[in-house]
């Protein structure tokens, strides 16, 4: 099982991908095809499970690498508690929501970008690390310093 992403080579044969990964809520998972997101107004959620990608058929996929990622909000706590209202359902998911973020801050390092699909630089913030696999000379780390993803081998900006 994964901890909180999966990648895959569609073959063209579905447009029907597991979502092996727990979350709060389904808007918290995003879909790419080759690091480019797919609006998701236009996913079809088959059960938690499972999501389904438009179009009529999995040929305009064949080849491409399919992420399915969780993106858990980090900006609040997702219950406030008010004195002499304690839910415990509401507590769990407090506790889900802190464990996701942190598996989410380790798999980071994991997920396969290429390089024109690195997400921002700037919104990374400087020192997050990412894995490129279509680098120059190579498949390597990159760091963010703020502006620009650099290798960690060199420090030369990803190109």
């Amino acid at each position: 099982m994964a901890h909180s992403y999966l990648s895959t080579t569609a073959t063209g044969s579905t447009t029907i991908f597991t979502v092996d990964f727990p979350f709060l809520q389904r808007s918290h998972v995003k879909v790419y095809s080759d690091g480019v997101e797919i609006d998701a107004s236009t996913l079809t959620w088959l059960s938690d499970g499972q999501v389904q990608l438009p179009g009529a058929s999995g040929s305009v996929y064949t080849g491409k690498v399919i992420l399915r990622q969780r993106v858990t909000p980090d900006d609040g706590p997702y219950s406030v508690f008010q004195a002499g209202a304690f839910d415990h359902g509401a507590l769990n998911k407090v506790l889900d929501q802190m464990v996701y973020l942190a598996v989410e801050r380790a798999d980071a390092t994991k997920v396969p970008y290429k390089v024109a699909h690195l997400p921002s630089a700037s919104a990374s913030g400087a020192g997050a690390l990412r894995y490129c696999t279509n680098e120059t000379g190579g498949a390597v780390m990159v760091f963010s310093d703020g502006t620009n993803w650099r290798r960690v081998t060199d420090r030369a900006v990803a190109s």
